[in-house]
C-alpha cells in the first residue's frame, strides 16, 4: 500500500477517535472495534464519494476556462466522438490537471450504468486538490439531448 493511502486512512482513524472521544461514553470500545474490522486490517482505503451532477451543471462548469471535461470511455469510443474539449483519461492526465491550472474536473462516461467515471475520479482526488464532479447522465445524453460533440468518425 502507497504512503498516500496510509496517511488518509490513518487520518480518517484519528478524526474518528477524536470525535468519538469528544462525546460517546464508550468511544475507547468503538474505536477498538474499529480497529479490529477485517477491512481496515487488510489496507483497504475507501475511495471517496464524488458528487453526480446533471447536464444543466455540467453545461455552467463546461462554460468556465478553469474546467476540465475528462472522458472515462476507453480511448475507440472517445475518437468517434465526445464532448469539445474533454480528453481521454489516460497516462497523461495528470500532467494535463497540474500544468493545465485547472480547479474543476468533470468527469463522464457512457452514461448511468458506467463504473469507470468513478474509478477515474478517484484516482484524480488521490493526486490533486481539485474539486471533481462526475456527470452522472455521460455521453449518451449529451449526445441524446443535441448538446455539440467532437466530429464522429
Amino acid at each position: 500500500m502507497d504512503a498516500a493511502k496510509q496517511r488518509a486512512g490513518l487520518e480518517w482513524v484519528i478524526l474518528v477517535a477524536m470525535y468519538c472521544l469528544a462525546i460517546v461514553p464508550d468511544a475507547p470500545r468503538r474505536a477498538e472495534r474499529y480497529l479490529a474490522n477485517k477491512e481496515y486490517r487488510s489496507g483497504l482505503v475507501r475511495q471517496p464519494t464524488v458528487q453526480r451532477i446533471g447536464l444543466a451543471e455540467s453545461l455552467v462548469l463546461g462554460k468556465r476556462s478553469d474546467t476540465l471535461f475528462v472522458d472515462a470511455r476507453p480511448q475507440a469510443e472517445f475518437e468517434r466522438g465526445h464532448i469539445p474539449g474533454a480528453v481521454l483519461a489516460d497516462g497523461a492526465l495528470d500532467e494535463r490537471i497540474t500544468t493545465g491550472g485547472y480547479s474543476n474536473i468533470v468527469v463522464y462516461c457512457a452514461g448511468p450504468g458506467c463504473v469507470s467515471a468513478q474509478a477515474v475520479a478517484g484516482r484524480i482526488l488521490e493526486k490533486h486538490p481539485i474539486s471533481v464532479v462526475i456527470y452522472g447522465a455521460g455521453f449518451g445524453e449529451w449526445q441524446a439531448t443535441g448538446m455539440k460533440v467532437t466530429d464522429i468518425k
